[in-house]
């Protein structure tokens, strides 16, 4: 049975809202720096999985870390360049 007990609002606020956010995000940052933040994302899900102990830490742990830091340093240089 659905629940019909929610308004519209809580639509709008959980499914237009963020990729709003995110859009808004996107146009004030450089696109290194996007990258290197939405690079992190899966990192941060992964982590949260393995804090709440539904994931194993495994290989695959290590291997996120090492695109987050990939990132910083990607993002480091292109600003150290002035690619910004």
């Amino acid at each position: 049975m659905e629940d019909f007990s929610r308004k519209p609002h809580d639509y709008l606020l959980g499914v237009v809202a963020p990729p709003w956010l995110l859009q808004i995000g996107f146009s004030r940052t450089s696109p290194v720096a996007a990258m290197a933040i939405m690079s992190t994302l899966p990192v941060t899900s992964h982590v949260t999985e393995v804090l709440q102990g539904s994931a194993q830490v495994s290989w695959s742990l290590l291997l996120a870390a090492a695109v987050v830091v990939l990132a910083f340093f990607a993002n480091r240089s292109a600003t150290t360049f002035g690619h910004t």
